[in-house]
């Protein structure tokens, strides 16, 4: 049998007829697709390694094939129109589908080859991605592995919208589109300047963040919306002086500024080893989240994508026997473990949070 014949000239091959009898191609969609993606022809020239002028023919060719306008220029870049929105969708999951065709006819020696495009939720992202990005280069040299990091809610819609392979979601809702997998539960704690001191090393009751000065996320972020679920049950109004939807920002304002924050000990755990921050575990109620792993049912499961999974979980097993993601269950220690049992204590290495500034 030859050999695979390359996307290149197999893209000149694929055409199809458009409604005013023009040809199309695998080509144009590609650019196009390439052009929303990327917000700009200039950053989607560059992509594709081809000359922006011949991206742009491309494109109007593509519309004058489909009689209708795509993009739209602005002072903010390239946006799809309703018509391009759609294309985009469509277009996304018949060049997912098209590049299947050699991981499907097989790699050389049964090499795992592929695209896959993971989405992580901010604080996921902070902890997870290095080792994931190392891990994946190391196992599978094949894959092409791309990193989006966003708030859980747009993962979501962009997962179910078939714009993503893999990605983690807080307390996700059930969709036909999208197929989920809880990994792991996980504590909230509160995070504050690792130079308070206090006597109760256990953790701190959920009633004192109507006093303490907090840095918290906007109201549409997922883990504020938990919190304020959360502070409506127990009646209290935490004491949110300021709200950032930047976790480097929230951890530096807490480290220097005396503030406090709510986040699972993921994305502090090097802050806390390094005597930066401290931590302690919110108690009566306990504050917990769930995260499931999502698949897009659109775009195809591959062979790739199901190898990706397999380290993704992995890796979140690793650092919760490690310590690292300290406060994280897998479902079956979850399921296991006894509702009456008192939290776990800071490991070694994790300070406690004090109340010598409640």
């Amino acid at each position: 049998m030859p050999g695979w014949y390359g996307a290149g000239r197999l893209a000149r091959s694929a055409r199809v007829a458009g409604p005013r009898g023009r040809a199309m191609d695998i080509r144009q969609l590609r650019y196009f697709v390439a052009v929303v993606e990327r917000g700009s022809f200039s950053a989607a020239a560059r992509h594709l390694s081809v000359a922006q002028p011949a991206l742009s023919r491309h494109v109007r060719a593509l519309e004058e094939g489909l009689g209708v306008l795509l993009v739209r220029r602005d002072a903010h870049g390239v946006r799809p129109t309703e018509h391009g929105e759609r294309l985009f969708h469509q277009a996304s999951s018949i060049l997912r589908q098209f590049d299947m065709v050699p991981e499907i006819v097989g790699g050389p020696q049964g090499l795992v080859t592929g695209r896959v495009v993971v989405g992580l939720p901010t604080s996921t992202n902070a902890v997870l991605a290095r080792p994931l990005i190392r891990t994946v280069m190391a196992r599978l040299p094949g894959v092409r592995l791309h990193v989006i990091e966003s708030l859980s809610g747009y993962l979501q819609e962009w997962i179910e919208a078939g714009r993503l392979d893999i990605s983690l979601l807080y307390d996700p809702r059930p969709n036909p589109a999208v197929e989920l997998d809880t990994i792991m539960s996980e504590a909230l704690f509160l995070v504050g300047p690792a130079h308070v001191a206090g006597d109760r090393p256990e953790g701190v009751p959920f009633k004192e963040l109507e006093r303490l000065p907090l840095a918290m996320p906007g109201p549409t972020h997922a883990l504020r919306r938990l919190i304020d679920r959360v502070a409506l049950d127990v009646g209290i109004t935490p004491n949110v002086v300021v709200e950032v939807d930047s976790l480097g920002v929230m951890k530096a304002i807490t480290e220097k500024e005396g503030l406090y924050s709510i986040l699972p000990t993921g994305p502090v755990y090097e802050e806390v080893q390094e005597g930066r921050l401290s931590i302690r575990r919110l108690l009566e109620p306990d504050v917990t989240r769930s995260i499931s792993m999502a698949t897009s049912a659109l775009r195809g499961r591959t062979r790739a994508c199901e190898e990706v999974g397999r380290l993704i979980i992995e890796i979140v097993q690793d650092m919760i026997r490690e310590g690292i993601w300290q406060g994280a269950n897998a479902p079956e220690a979850a399921d296991a473990a006894d509702p009456a049992s008192p939290p776990s204590r800071p490991g070694p290495g994790l300070q406690s949070l004090g109340s010598g500034r409640m």
